[in-house]
């Protein structure tokens, strides 16, 4: 529910599978098997009150933040999507230098998620069922181990403002009868800027898009990622 691009400078995203070793006596050449997966992100950049706020939170609390790093502006752009716990956060002074501070988040489930901005962050005020861009995930594009979605809400204002997100596919580019895949939970002004997932097990169709209604003004950005190789990174 932050948005620390403006303070950043670095990042690095991480994705790792162990190679289990299986030689046994008599083989000829050593042989592996793969290994649980697993990730992190870690990122640095110019300290703010606000935004280290926000990190200090995350890292004393038992819950699991919603991270997601974008490469790009526009729909369809790339994304890693993370679920994890932060594990390192240092925040560096200096008489020379601006202030800084570096941070690192470790998953706690699904390792590193690669997937797409499917709406880039957007101020919208009241509509009911607009459509964000439709994404097209190939012609060759499978979900074998269904799908993880984030949305990212930064501000909702209004007296009794309302947020409602759903994502839509469909085999038809058009979208001329989507389907509903899933939906967040409505985000209230009383809940202020939230950032939450959806994960869901079923089959995607090639085209999706997202619908959202609002009362009042919400900014907001929603990331998706298939999980077509399940037994891959």
């Amino acid at each position: 529910e932050i948005a620390f691009t403006s303070y950043l400078d670095s990042v690095n995203v991480n994705r790792e599978r162990e190679a289990l070793e299986t030689t046994a006596f008599g083989d000829g050449s050593r042989t592996f098997i793969k290994g649980q997966r697993n990730g992190s992100m870690s990122f640095s950049g110019f300290y703010e009150d606000t935004a280290i706020d926000a990190l200090e939170d995350d890292y004393s609390s038992p819950e699991n933040p919603l991270i997601s790093v974008t490469y790009g502006t526009a729909a369809g752009s790339r994304a890693n999507m993370i679920m994890g716990d932060e594990t390192s956060l240092a925040i560096n002074g200096s008489v020379t230098e601006l202030v800084r501070f570096d941070a690192e988040v470790s998953a706690s489930e699904n390792a590193v998620d690669q997937g797409c901005l499917l709406f880039p962050l957007t101020t919208a005020t009241t509509v009911t069922d607009a459509d964000g861009a439709i994404f097209d995930r190939g012609p060759t594009a499978t979900a074998l181990g269904g799908f993880v979605a984030f949305m990212h809400v930064m501000a909702i204002t209004g007296v009794s403002a309302t947020l409602d997100v759903s994502i839509e596919g469909d085999t038809d580019p058009a979208m001329g009868t989507p389907a509903l895949l899933t939906t967040f939970s409505t985000v209230t002004t009383s809940g202020g800027p939230t950032a939450t997932r959806a994960e869901v097990d079923l089959t995607v169709e090639r085209y999706i898009r997202i619908t959202y209604s609002i009362v009042g003004s919400a900014t907001f950005a929603v990331t998706f990622a298939s999980r077509q190789y399940p037994d891959d990174l």
